[in-house]
């Protein structure tokens, strides 16, 4: 309507308003109450201060970060990228289905996953409700909350191993009832190690109190750590090792292989009364801060 609102130049030059446009016989005798409402989906001019301030707001909202904004460009990037080499291929329809059954059933899995984590997660406590109100104001919390987000991403990035999510459930309802924020460096140095680790690693770690000892031969020792591989040893006289297949066993061995020469573990030496060297393996002071987290 903003046609009636010109200024009209007449032949003689003078200037003159067109009239604005009478009002129809349904709205000219309605009352203000009863005229029909603004259509929802209307928007104010882009240049308007209304509009400035709803986009302002929205950007407020949703503080991403630019790795974030990276992350989601590369995605949207990777995706055309797919769907355009689909193209070129014979069936492509038929491979688009596939992967996109594939897509489906990875968002169920993971939604499964988290809903195993979180009922294993309130089976650890007596006081539900109590409970609650701790998850909520962790995932609520910036620091809580990111401490929260690294949890489900290893859940995210890993199969759904059982001893997995028990694990990291326990690291949940640590951090929960803990002083997250004071303690956030420490929760997040925690969780990382946790990411890094295999669950048969984690489990032989919260399992530490019954590692085996035997007798030292032939072994080269420094400042009365043990310097040479161990991990055969510790596989042969680990007392649980007896229920294990050969498979089992072999895979124990790799396991204590692993955490030693990862620094989680280590072997020393003790006097035994005959005289003999006895050596016994232990956390390091790294792993130690991960048995509050995976017990």
């Amino acid at each position: 309507f903003g046609i009636f609102r010109v200024v009209a130049v007449c032949r003689g030059g003078a200037r003159k308003k067109l009239a604005p446009p009478r009002h129809t016989a349904t709205t000219r005798n309605m009352p203000n109450d009863k005229l029909p409402a603004p259509l929802s989906g209307s928007l104010p001019a882009l240049g308007s201060p209304i509009a400035r301030s709803s986009l302002d707001d929205r950007l407020e909202a949703t503080k991403l970060t630019p790795e974030e904004i990276a992350t989601e460009a590369a995605k949207g990037v990777q995706k055309a990228t797919m769907d355009a080499l689909l193209g070129l291929l014979p069936g492509s329809e038929a491979v688009k289905a596939i992967l996109s059954v594939a897509s489906d059933t990875n968002e169920a899995l993971r939604q499964k996953k988290l809903e195993i984590l979180l009922a294993r997660f309130f089976n650890k406590t007596e006081n539900t409700e109590e409970t609650v109100l701790k998850i909520g104001k962790l995932v609520t919390d910036p620091w809580g909350g990111a401490l929260f987000s690294k949890i489900v991403r290893i859940v995210e990035h890993n199969p759904p191993d059982g001893d997995l999510l028990n694990h990291l459930a326990n690291a949940l309802n640590y951090i929960a009832h803990s002083d997250y924020r004071a303690l956030f460096s420490r929760h997040k140095f925690a969780l990382a190690q946790i990411e890094q680790l295999t669950p048969q690693a984690l489990t032989l770690i919260a399992d530490h109190a019954n590692w085996p000892k035997w007798l030292g031969r032939g072994i080269m020792v420094a400042n009365g750590i043990v310097t040479s591989p161990w991990g055969e040893e510790f596989g042969a006289h680990y007392a649980r090792a007896a229920i294990f297949d050969d498979e089992e066993k072999r895979r124990l061995v790799h396991v204590a292989h692993d955490l030693r020469s990862r620094g989680f573990a280590e072997a020393v030496t003790q006097q035994a009364p005959t005289g003999e060297s006895i050596v016994s393996p232990r956390l390091t002071s790294i792993a130690r801060e991960l048995v509050s987290y995976i017990s």
